[in-house]
């Protein structure tokens, strides 16, 4: 006996050297059967944040979440696994944060005035340069190519700046005059932009106008009032809201209206779009949904949600959206009816997720989680929003 316990404790030893340095499993997690209209949580992840640091930001891309806290760090997530790959330092004492980006092999993240350039193969810091304006958004880009939305003393301008370059050198820029809030997208190899006084812009990556009829980069669009709110251009069209009460769907080729939807107030906010519909906050009536497929010149909504404030993820069947009570609704797609409704809701922050189905929200102490909405039967998971009964959340 004494020499069975013996050889146990050996065992026992042996397996534990040959643990040091490796890091401990993750708690095991119940799966089991999930009810149909229902949250299950795919996998949750601890951010590793600061004691005290809270999450402000969480965007959403291919292959990354990346989440940002109130103590200037970026927390990269595997999308596909939930592991957390790298946290990264921000630009401090650099004015404004604006979103970050994925481009191939870069993560990208602008501040006012510098930007810091990671490794998404191995999250090393690439490069740090400082400029001599003020980056006002996020920006977009292809290869080494960043493009950006600046301020200068004399009015706004795109810039393109080259991230391997150590100086702050620019490979070239546009003068727009007025300044622009909207960021800049990089679709086809063609970079829509919208400044402030209403011009849209679409420029090559050599800086040649493709909707202007010279090279004054007059733009072949202008809106009748302000452009606050970022534009969104997908295969279909380039999507621009104005504070002249118009979401417009313009051709990315010619720049021409394929369709508009009058709001009747002014529009602030940007659009989301997905395969099918195109998403927008309207001040006084809540998250929009259109059609953006079919249906006439001068569109109608499918559905206005008042309380609706935030749209988090859409499918087929179902459109996700962060409700006025902090909590996460699934609404008919078609006509907007709720149909079902977490009863949770002390999550603290929400990604928007134009890529698929799936739910990304942080909670109070720093994990981060990916919810997947069960709208069938047969899915295995671990419950996570704690869902209210259809009969009561369609009310």
């Amino acid at each position: 006996m004494k020499q069975h316990l013996w050889i146990g404790l050996l065992s026992l030893a042996t397996l534990a050297n040959g643990c040091v340095n490796k890091k401990a499993p993750p708690p095991s997690i119940e799966f089991r059967p999930v009810a149909v209209n229902n949250f299950a949580k795919t996998w949750t992840v601890n951010l590793g944040m600061a004691e005290g640091a809270k999450p402000t930001n969480i965007y959403v891309f291919d292959n990354l979440i990346i989440v940002y806290a109130d103590d200037n760090t970026a927390h990269v997530v595997n999308r596909q696994s939930g592991e957390l790959k790298y946290i990264h330092p921000l630009p401090k004492d650099a004015g404004d944060l604006h979103a970050p980006s994925v481009i191939q092999d870069r993560i990208v993240y602008p501040a006012s005035s510098t930007l810091k350039v990671y490794s998404v193969r191995t999250g090393a810091l690439l490069n740090e340069v400082n400029y001599p304006f003020a980056m006002r958004t996020g920006g977009t880009g292809n290869g080494p190519n960043y493009y950006v939305g600046a301020h200068f003393p004399n009015g706004g301008r795109l810039v393109a700046i080259d991230l391997t370059r150590k100086t702050s050198l620019n490979r070239w820029e546009v003068m727009t005059v007025a300044s622009i809030r909207s960021a800049p997208i990089l679709y086809g190899g063609i970079i829509y932009m919208a400044a402030e006084d209403g011009k849209v812009y679409a420029i090559t990556e050599e800086r040649g106008a493709v909707w202007a009829r010279d090279d004054t980069f007059v733009g072949a669009f202008r809106t009748a009032n302000d452009i606050l709110g970022d534009i969104r251009v997908d295969e279909t069209a380039v999507y621009v809201p104005s504070r002249d009460t118009k979401l417009v769907a313009l051709n990315r080729s010619s720049g021409k209206i394929i369709w508009q939807y009058f709001a009747g107030v002014a529009l602030e906010s940007g659009p989301t779009s997905t395969n099918d519909t195109v998403y927008i906050h309207v001040k006084d009536q809540g998250l929009t949904a259109i059609n953006k497929l079919t249906g006439e010149y001068n569109r109608k909504p499918r559905w206005s949600k008042p309380n609706a404030e935030k749209f988090l993820a859409d499918d087929d069947k179902y459109t996700y959206v962060l409700l006025s009570s902090g909590q996460v609704a699934a609404l008919d797609k078609a006509t907007g009816e709720q149909k079902f409704l977490s009863t949770r809701n002390d999550l603290t922050q929400f990604g928007v997720n134009t890529k698929d189905g799936l739910v990304y929200a942080t909670d109070n102490a720093g994990n981060l989680l990916q919810v997947k909405p069960v709208v069938k039967q047969g899915i295995v998971g671990e419950l996570v929003l704690d869902v209210r009964p259809l009969e009561i959340a369609g009310r």
